[in-house]
């Protein structure tokens, strides 16, 4: 994920801000916090999350590490913005209609859905086994 967000053109500081807080300051943190302790230490949770991401993006920024980038990562990202959709070479961005945006969405997404289904469908499997078979006491204690 690390490498989409540089490839895509983020900057390492927005990059690092991002990786900080998402994990850290998520939907599951945050329901669990407002329901366990209420939402005064929820919020308390959120405010230092987000402020802790962003000044440490910020100082990472201030600092200039893209030098410490491994060089295929820039490379990527000169390929990328230099190349068409045809395959053929050329130094202009290439613009994407809203069809072809679409179109790259649905096949992207079909090839995720394509590559994961299987794992999907053996968690399923083994929750439902575990539901099924093992017993609530043995789960519960």
């Amino acid at each position: 994920m690390f490498i989409g967000f540089l490839e895509a053109g983020v900057p390492l500081g927005v990059t690092f801000s991002y990786l900080m807080a998402a994990p850290m300051v998520n939907e599951v943190a945050v329901i669990l916090l407002w329901g366990l302790f209420g939402l005064k230490v929820m919020l308390i949770y959120i405010g230092f999350g987000v402020g802790l991401a962003i000044a440490s993006g910020y100082i990472i920024g201030l600092m200039k590490l893209e030098k410490w980038v491994e060089l295929f990562v820039w490379q990527l990202q000169k390929s990328r913005q230099a190349t068409t959709l045809d395959g053929e070479n050329t130094l202009e961005p290439v613009v994407l209609s809203w069809k072809q945006r679409f179109e790259q969405g649905q096949f992207q997404s079909s090839e995720i859905v394509r590559s994961v289904w299987l794992y999907v469908v053996i968690g399923i499997a083994i929750g439902a086994g575990i539901h099924g078979y093992v017993p609530t006491d043995f789960i519960t204690q």
